[in-house]
């Protein structure tokens, strides 16, 4: 019994000799590994490509803000200068037509008529007095109206006359001037704001008097200068193209902003581009991939692959899913000049090939041999690449499924 009890605590301690020796061996190979890993991720920390810098500069938001406000105020003073423009030639052809006509703008004609008080001023309203039986006049009978514009006629109404009565006010200028023979009558006439010279005619409905087709004038204020005619020519043109050329100073603004927006909207896509090319395994020059008949460039990152380590690349490949009669290759890989991404952006090799007219599809593995079947291959994990060719004069090739298989998992009922 001594002897069994002696074995069995034997073999227990050598049991417990065993599995501290077994969990130290399991200790030691998990740090070992731990150790290996870290130093993988160290060294592809070290041979990593450095990060894509994208320059940075103002916000777009802000950038479109200050093109809305140029655009707008380019627009608004590029209107302003058409209308001082257009307001010029007006006051000039106005003057010329009146040099033309001979035109003396007058208050008052002798026992003709009278703007009662004199001075006309804008936007007030004023008397005038009508002799309707001075020698060129309407004679008897019948109505009598004042037709009246400003600044060369613009704005033209009629205003009804009446008789003038022996108690009225302006009898005072008639009497003043030796004139109280005649048929005189009145009318009121408001003077518009911005009227630098009154046009008038009378009527009685059928003839006129119109100074021999030279039509009535008289000043308003002390007579108009060049630059007060200007400037009313100015404020009428504003008043009636103001809001017109407000809106188009605004819409030019907002096609400005939604230009720089879009271009923005351009730019990080391209900058996105440019960043996902910098690291991508294989890229292609045009980057929306090959044209028909015209040559393509493949770019390659095998030290993120299958082949990483090799000394040679080499590209082999054809068209149209393997069913072309040209093929191409192994044709061995340089390193790029410029890789897809720009500065700053991972190494790459290229290889260049010219696409035929008819192929709808470029096929292509990379492999580190030259010889067909030696060492390794990128093939896509059995599935080769393939890129759609754009351009082509030929029938695309259509992908034939030849085998299907589905596994289930057991389903247990409970």
């Amino acid at each position: 019994a001594a002897e069994v009890q002696q074995a069995a605590a034997a073999a227990v301690a050598a049991a417990a000799a065993a599995a501290a020796g077994a969990s130290a061996s399991a200790a030691a190979a998990a740090a070992a590994a731990k150790a290996e890993a870290a130093s993988a991720a160290a060294a592809a920390a070290a041979s990593a490509p450095p990060p894509v810098v994208v320059p940075q500069g103002p916000p777009a938001r802000t950038l479109a803000d200050e093109a809305r406000e140029v655009a707008y105020t380019a627009t608004r003073d590029r209107r302003k200068q058409a209308r001082y423009t257009e307001a010029e030639k007006i006051v000039a052809d106005e003057d010329a037509a009146a040099a033309k006509k001979g035109i003396v703008p007058l208050t008052e004609i002798n026992e003709l008529y009278y703007w009662v008080g004199g001075e006309l001023r804008p936007g007030e309203e004023h008397t005038v007095i009508y002799n309707r039986r001075w020698k060129g006049g309407l004679g008897d009978g019948g109505q009598c109206l004042i037709q009246v514009g400003y600044n060369g006629w613009k704005s033209p109404t009629k205003v009804g006359m009446k008789p003038l009565g022996h108690d009225h006010e302006a009898r005072k200028t008639i009497l003043s001037n030796n004139g109280n023979n005649g048929d005189w009558w009145v009318g009121e006439v408001d003077v518009p704001r911005g009227a630098h010279i009154m046009d008038f005619v009378f009527s009685d409905g059928e003839k006129y008097d119109n100074a021999g087709g030279k039509d009535y004038h008289a000043p308003v204020g002390k007579g108009p200068s060049p630059q007060d005619k200007l400037a009313a020519c100015l404020a009428e043109l504003e008043e009636k193209h103001g809001k017109a050329d407000e809106s188009t100073a605004v819409r030019a603004g907002r096609r400005a902003e939604r230009t720089v927006m879009t271009r923005a909207a351009v730019a990080a896509k391209a900058a996105a581009a440019a960043a996902a090319d910098a690291t991508k395994m294989i890229a292609t020059y045009p980057p929306d991939g090959p044209v028909a008949g015209v040559e393509v460039e493949i770019f390659y990152r095998h030290d993120q692959g299958t082949l990483a380590g090799a000394d040679e690349i080499y590209i082999q490949g054809s068209w149209n899913r393997w069913n072309h009669p040209e093929s191409y290759g192994p044709t061995r890989m340089s390193p790029a000049p410029v890789p897809p991404g720009g500065e700053g952006a991972a190494p790459a090799l290229v290889a260049r090939v010219t696409v035929p007219a008819d192929a709808q599809v470029m096929d292509f593995v990379f492999s580190d041999a030259r010889e067909q079947g030696a060492g390794r291959y990128d093939n896509n994990a059995g599935s080769d690449y393939h890129l759609d060719v754009s351009g082509s004069l030929g029938v695309r090739p259509n992908l034939r499924v030849v085998h299907v298989a589905v596994e289930m998992a057991p389903i247990a009922k409970v």
